[in-house]
């Protein structure tokens, strides 16, 4: 994607009018690491994380059993997982479809006859 598109696609994603649309603020006592990012949003609340509970790994001298259970927890989180990660590229690309549409739909109306 060239320059002009992704400023394009963060200005409407961000829906600011101010450029750029993300800075950096830091706390004078923060390390580099520590700064936030503060960018506009079209979300009404922060994105979900993902609500899947890691299994308890057993000890090394629990029974077969208790190996046999972690697996099946193991299989459980792995696909909670598999679904959260799936669920959250779908949603990314219906926001890469809209912000698209925004912007065709802009540079169609602006576009000289």
């Amino acid at each position: 994607m060239d320059k002009i598109k992704k400023i394009c696609l963060a200005f409407i994603l961000g829906g600011s009018l101010i450029l750029p649309c993300a800075c950096a603020k830091s706390n004078s006592s923060a390390s580099n690491k520590e700064k936030e990012i503060w960018h506009g949003s079209n979300l009404f609340s922060p994105y979900p994380s993902h609500s899947c509970y890691e299994p308890l790994k057993p000890d090394r001298d629990d029974s077969a059993g208790s190996y046999m259970i972690y697996r099946k927890q193991l299989d459980t989180y792995r696909t909670c997982i598999d679904t959260y990660v799936r669920n959250a590229k779908s949603d990314i690309s219906e926001i890469e479809s809209k912000a698209n549409s925004a912007l065709r739909q802009y540079n169609n109306f602006v576009r000289m006859p």
